[in-house]
């Protein structure tokens, strides 16, 4: 029986199968019956044998790279059981594409002044839209249609055009020739 301010206690490991397959390692308290550490060791070709999608096991990773700077990875379990393995090319130079990054800039002092409903549909906009304020159609230069938009809102035709007409009566969005356009006190893009 370990005293008080003694750094060492008595632990006990037990080993459980709740499954044919499955084996729990757990160290225990002997004083106190406290689990301090649980451990599962799945048998993997088993648990996938018998139906299971999840499994736990402690694997080793070994990474080798050659000369070339190729690397060979190889995952491993208990006695040497190969996993897996594969080669990874050697990395190259990153191609440098043009232009800059973009992102969404949102204007608080305007913003605020719409409804929670308002606000999110201007935020389900935010990715469609271009630095002039066009609502393009999603990952093109091209204007939105009505259905596209109300495909980001996830709005049917009905409650859609209700949201477009508080928008445009908010002056939030404009129709134009090009199609609809964000007003850029609300949101713009950079």
């Amino acid at each position: 029986m370990p005293k008080e301010g003694d750094n060492q206690f008595t632990v006990t490991i037990r080993t459980r199968r709740p499954r044919p397959w499955k084996k729990i390692i757990e160290v225990i308290d002997c004083v106190t019956g406290e689990v301090l550490l649980a451990k599962a060791d799945d048998d993997i070709d088993n648990a996938f044998a018998s139906g299971e999608t999840i499994c736990r096991k402690e694997l080793t990773i070994r990474r080798d790279v050659n000369e070339n700077g190729a690397e060979f990875r190889q995952v491993y379990g208990d006695g040497g059981q190969d996993y897996c393995q594969g080669w990874v090319k050697p990395l190259r130079r990153a191609r440098i594409r043009g232009g800059t990054k973009s992102y969404t800039k949102v204007y608080p002092d305007k913003f605020n002044l719409l409804t929670d409903k308002q606000q999110i549909a201007l935020f389900k906009l935010s990715g469609l839209v271009k630095t002039d304020g066009l609502i393009a159609d999603d990952g093109k230069r091209r204007a939105a249609t009505v259905d596209q938009i109300f495909g980001a809102w996830g709005l049917a035709n009905s409650t859609g055009y209700k949201m477009l007409g508080e928008l445009k009566d908010l002056g939030v969005i404009r129709k134009e020739d090009g199609g609809y356009f964000i007003n850029k006190d609300f949101m713009g893009r950079g």
